[in-house]
């Protein structure tokens, strides 16, 4: 999860410390994305959850509202009958690369 998340992000943490919080994540095919939202407020990314909230600090958020996009992509779950279902994920950019922050 490291080389995908931002390195501010508690992604890697969460992983690491969460057996199987990540597991099904190998076993989806990208079908769509799309950029559903860009410059998504500090204010705005805090209260996407509880946890997440509790995770950042103040500069975290400054950082990730710097330049961020809220992305939907449509996946394909392999282990689930082939269901079909949309996700949201914060991204923001890290040394120019488009990193993850939160689902």
């Amino acid at each position: 999860m490291g080389r995908f998340s931002h390195r501010r992000s508690p992604l890697a943490t969460v992983a690491e410390d969460v057996p199987g919080f990540l597991s099904d994540v190998r076993r989806q095919e990208v079908l769509e994305t799309r950029v559903v939202e860009t410059d998504v407020g500090a204010d705005r990314i805090a209260g996407f959850s509880e946890f997440f909230a509790g995770a950042v600090t103040d500069g975290d958020l400054a950082t990730f509202a710097e330049e961020n996009a809220l992305v939907s992509a449509t996946l394909r779950n392999d282990q689930a009958g082939m269901a079909v279902f949309r996700v949201e994920w914060l991204v923001a950019t890290e040394d120019g690369r488009w990193r993850l922050v939160w689902p």
